[in-house]
């Protein structure tokens, strides 16, 4: 029994969450709410611990009584026009206060697998941009008994299969492209480093999200120079090609 508790206690519950709930971003809203759910589930429980343990304090987080202080706040505001109604305000904009305190007390465990949840969402965003891809091939190609409808390959039609918005999806994809580029060094393949940055650039494109667009116009280039993997004249020519596109 005492083993067993052990190598129980040698899980990373916490890492496991936050890897599920980043890869759950491409899997639509009922999986992602899913995955939100069980990492501030596991997030709160080891803060519990953390500070019981007098491992994390509130005086050394003190963002944290901000970001608190800003709910309250807004409940205060709400509760003022209409009382019952500001429960349902508040528990909507949940995430943006659970997801911050959570982040900023568990820091240090998260941190060291950064690489691990980054790379989960980029291989969310590539399963869904594939399952994009194939749904539209399907519907719109193969069973059509005339022609192709090419409505099929944009906007919301495209992002259907998971059922994310579009403009939510574009900016998805849009991180997942700086993610990619950041851990180019460790893609060994070639072939399909510029397979999924394909697959991806064209995604935003065919999302017709005018304002993922521009952030991919303005965030690529700006990110390759400042990492230094691109040039001046080299970061025009991909800036002219993107907007030729």
């Amino acid at each position: 029994m005492g083993k067993f508790i052990k190598n129980y206690n040698r899980v990373n519950f916490l890492k496991l969450a936050a890897v599920f709930f980043s890869f759950s971003f491409g899997l639509g809203i009922a999986i992602n709410s899913i995955g939100f759910f069980l990492f501030c589930i596991v997030g709160v429980i080891y803060i519990i611990v953390d500070y019981r343990d007098q491992r994390v304090s509130f005086k050394a987080n003190r963002i944290s009584f901000l970001i608190i202080g800003y709910f309250v706040w807004i409940f205060i505001r709400e509760s003022v026009a209409n009382f019952t109604g500001a429960y349902e305000i508040v528990f909507y904009y949940l995430a943006f206060l659970l997801i911050p305190i959570i982040c900023l007390f568990q820091s240090k465990r998260l941190v060291k697998d950064l690489q691990t949840i980054l790379m989960a969402f980029l291989a969310g965003m590539v399963l869904n941009v594939i399952g994009n891809f194939g749904f539209a091939i399907y519907r719109g190609v193969l069973i059509k008994d005339q022609g192709i409808n090419f409505w099929y390959f944009t906007y919301n039609l495209f992002s259907e299969p998971f059922g994310i918005q579009p403009i939510y999806l574009g900016y998805f994809y849009v991180i997942a492209l700086l993610i990619l580029l950041y851990f180019k060094q460790k893609i060994k393949n070639q072939v399909l480093f510029y397979f999924v940055l394909g697959l991806l650039v064209m995604g935003v494109f065919l999302l017709a999200a005018r304002n993922a667009i521009l952030s991919m116009l303005v965030l690529l280039p700006l990110f390759l120079f400042l990492t230094k993997k691109i040039s001046i004249k080299s970061g025009l020519l991909l800036l002219a090609v993107f907007i030729t596109c």
